[in-house]
C-alpha cells in the first residue's frame, strides 16, 4: 500500500501517514526471529546437505525453532491497539514477507518516506537458522521472515515488555530518521539497504493493529 508522507523540518518532526504520524528517532521493534520460517521450511524440504551434516535429532530442533503463530499475531495487534501506540486510535505494524528482514526494513522506508537506522547486531537470529544458512549459503537476513512483524513506537521497552508477558520475542533494533537513508549499522561499519528486486517482497504494506 502506497503511503503519502510530509518531510520534518527537523530531526523530530513528524511523517504524517494515511495510518497515523510518527515521530522521527521512534524505535523499531521487530517481533519473531529472523529467517526462522525459512529454517523451517528448508528442514521440511528434506534438502540432503542438511540431513547428511545435522544429527536426527539437530534436524528435529531445527524443525522446531520457534516461528509466530497466527494466534500471537492477533495477540501483537491487540496489544498495539490498547497501548495507543503513535495516536489515541491507531496502531500500526508491518508484517514481513518471503524478501527477509532487509527487504521489510526496505518496505517500512518506503511506506513512511523516511530513513531508518538498525544496528546488525540487534536483529534477533537463532543459531539453528545461522547454521542452516551457512551450509546452504543463504543470507539469514534475506531468508523467509513472513512469521514476522515490524513495529514502531515511542514506548519500545512498554511494548517489548508486554510481547513478552505472552511469550512473544520482540527486540527493538534501531530508529526511524528524518533522511531517507536506510542503514544498517555492523560495529564501526555502515552498510546502505538496497531496494529488494521485487519492492513487495511478499510483505502486505502498513496495517491498522
Amino acid at each position: 500500500m502506497k503511503t503519502e508522507a510530509t518531510r520534518p523540518k527537523n530531526d523530530r518532526g513528524t511523517v504524517r501517514t494515511k495510518d497515523c504520524t510518527f515521530l522521527y528517532g521512534t524505535h523499531i521493534i521487530m517481533a519473531g526471529y529472523a529467517g526462522a520460517l525459512g529454517t523451517v521450511r528448508e528442514a521440511s524440504a528434506g534438502r540432503k546437505a542438511l540431513t547428511e551434516r545435522f544429527s536426527p535429532s539437530y534436524m528435529d530442533r531445527i524443525l522446531n525453532v520457534p516461528v509466530i503463530k497466527e494466534e500471537e499475531r492477533g495477540i501483537i495487534r491487540d496489544i498495539t491497539g490498547r497501548m495507543e501506540i503513535h495516536s489515541p486510535d491507531s496502531a500500526v505494524f508491518l508484517p514481513m514477507g518471503k524478501g527477509g528482514v532487509y527487504a521489510a526494513l526496505w518496505e517500512l522506508g518506503e511506506a513512511l518516506n523516511c530513513g531508518l537506522y538498525v544496528r546488525h547486531e540487534d536483529i534477533p537470529v537463532l543459531q539453528e537458522t545461522i547454521e542452516v544458512c551457512n551450509l546452504l549459503d543463504i543470507n539469514p537476513y534475506m531468508l523467509d521472515s513472513s512469521d514476522c512483524v515490524l513495529l514502531v513506537t515511542d514506548e519500545a521497552g512498554d511494548l517489548t515488555g508486554e510481547l513478552d508477558r505472552h511469550g512473544i520475542p520482540a527486540t527493538e533494533i534501531g530508529n526511524l530518521t528524518s533522511d531517507r537513508k536506510r542503514v544498517i549499522i555492523n560495529g564501526e561499519n555502515e552498510r546502505y539497504l538496497n531496494k529488494p528486486e521485487n519492492s513487495t517482497n511478499g510483505n502486505r504494506g502498513l496495517q491498522n493493529g
